[in-house]
């Protein structure tokens, strides 16, 4: 799928096997309000991509869970696929 956004965050999703629907509430929570754009004024760091409506792209990423074996990856602590 390929898919594009105008101003805001491209977001790197790794989900653990053991991550429950709280977990990802929390993930979603602290990525819709985490305050990392200016306001109005030009003021740093004051809202969030939620308050400031700007867009999302979730990328899902398994390897951010990858694990090195020697020198062979292991993803087995990724959540599979649904």
């Amino acid at each position: 799928m390929i898919s594009s956004i105008g101003r805001g965050l491209c977001v790197l999703i790794g989900i653990h096997k053991n991550d429950t629907s709280a977990d990802i509430e929390f993930m979603v929570r602290k990525i819709l309000n985490t305050r990392l754009f200016e306001d109005g004024n030009g003021k740093r760091w004051q809202l969030g991509v939620k308050d400031a409506g700007l867009e999302i792209l979730c990328v899902s990423q398994f390897t951010l869970y990858c694990e090195l074996k020697g020198n062979k990856p292991d993803y087995r602590h990724a959540m599979g696929a649904m």
